[in-house]
């Protein structure tokens, strides 16, 4: 199955975006898609970095099926 992420309203100076797709596969930029070998649960992770390398991180877990 393939998954769109992506930041749905991004505000100010926002440098860089990087994500952790659980499945030991990473990706930059906004959006990515990506597409899971095998159905299962999964910890993705973004970072958002401005210019002045402020980092913002946080989590969520999805379920491919």
């Amino acid at each position: 199955m393939e998954v769109e992420f992506s930041l749905t309203n991004p505000r100010g100076d926002i440098g860089s975006v990087g994500w952790d797709l659980g499945d030991g596969r990473t990706r930059v930029g906004n959006p990515v898609y990506h597409r899971y070998a095998k159905p299962g649960t999964y910890t993705v992770s973004i970072v958002i970095a401005n210019s002045c390398n402020d980092v913002f991180r946080t989590s969520r877990t999805i379920t491919i099926q």
